[in-house]
């Protein structure tokens, strides 16, 4: 019998470039069994991440992240105002 995902997610902006996501799905999922905190700094949307699979079937994630991305070449933030298309 195969089952069909459900998915739940909330989404709350809590500063100028901050944001708190919550995401849980229950259905045919990939892992078996995950438990990870991760955090991640000088990237794009770096922030902290918190993620439990289990079963297969129930998935629960939550991540603090800032929504900017990052500019590996200056090693800064990029400043939208300042990019220049041509």
């Amino acid at each position: 019998m195969k089952l069909f995902k459900k998915t739940f997610c909330w989404f709350k902006q809590l500063a100028t470039n901050k944001g708190l996501e919550i995401q849980i799905t229950f259905g045919d999922l990939a892992n078996w069994f995950v438990v990870a905190l991760e955090s991640r700094s000088k990237c794009d949307h770096a922030g902290i991440e918190f993620r439990i699979e289990l079963l297969r079937l129930f998935y629960f994630h939550i991540n603090f992240y800032d929504f900017r991305h990052w500019d590996y070449d200056n090693d800064k933030w990029y400043d939208y105002d300042q990019i220049t298309f041509s």
